[in-house]
């Protein structure tokens, strides 16, 4: 649900404190559920990207996983992983987007529940330290929440934001790489490639557009927030 209509959920249950409490514990069973997903998700896109390269460097050429060779197939595996991983990159961006969303409820009827105000000084653009307690460890949500000190970016902050942007960004250059690397190597062989070529790339602009509209969309969340937090008064 997006703010205004949790708003709404809030306002058509305010006499039924039981039930918003129980949409409560249900949004925080999904989050931990998202998490695991995400994390397995993670693992994939490293692995692909590990597999990808290895086989260039030859890390792979005494595996074979019966009558399946890695050294044998190799070009066939070099096609099909840049596939695959926009594949998991989609559902990466997806299952964030969701988390996304949940993580916003979360705040929002949290501190309906539990009555937490909504200060600039209290860091209000990020979950606050009552709700990180009781959602599920989030290395993203830490690192938001410690975001501002008094409206002012924090050294320490952004120092442990830069390995998350890294995250980000890695599984967009990869595929532009793997794209390239298609294009000069695989679009001249066969049909077959030009169809795997030609669909990589598609659901790459896919992902990216989906992503891209992620990204616009939580900055927007972000804007809207600063816009509602009352300013404290000073003296």
């Amino acid at each position: 649900m997006n703010k205004v209509q949790t708003e709404k959920f809030l306002d058509s249950n305010s006499s039924s404190i039981e039930i918003i409490r129980d949409y409560f514990d249900k949004l925080l069973s999904k989050l931990e559920s998202l998490k695991s997903e995400n994390i397995k998700t993670q693992m994939w896109l490293l692995a692909l990207i590990m597999i990808y390269y290895g086989i260039d460097l030859k890390l792979f050429s005494e595996i074979n996983l019966g009558t399946f060779s890695i050294s044998t197939n190799q070009e066939i595996i070099k096609l099909l992983i840049p596939l695959i991983f926009n594949y998991f990159f989609l559902q990466f961006a997806a299952i964030n987007s969701q988390r996304g969303t949940i993580i916003s409820n979360i705040r929002q009827i949290g501190g309906y529940i539990y009555n937490t105000k909504n200060d600039i000084f209290e860091e209000s653009m990020y979950s606050k330290s009552f709700l990180l307690g009781i959602m599920p460890f989030s290395i993203a949500e830490e690192v938001q929440s410690k975001y501002l000190d008094k409206g002012k970016l924090k050294i320490d902050t952004i120092l442990l934001t830069i390995p998350l942007i890294a995250i980000m960004v890695i599984p967009i250059i990869f595929p532009v790489l793997a794209i390239i690397d298609l294009l000069d190597a695989q679009w001249s062989l066969n049909w077959f490639s030009k169809i795997i070529t030609v669909l990589t790339i598609w659901l790459f602009l896919v992902t990216i557009f989906y992503y891209v509209r992620l990204i616009i969309k939580s900055v927007a969340d972000v804007k809207q927030d600063f816009s509602k937090t009352p300013v404290a008064n000073v003296g």
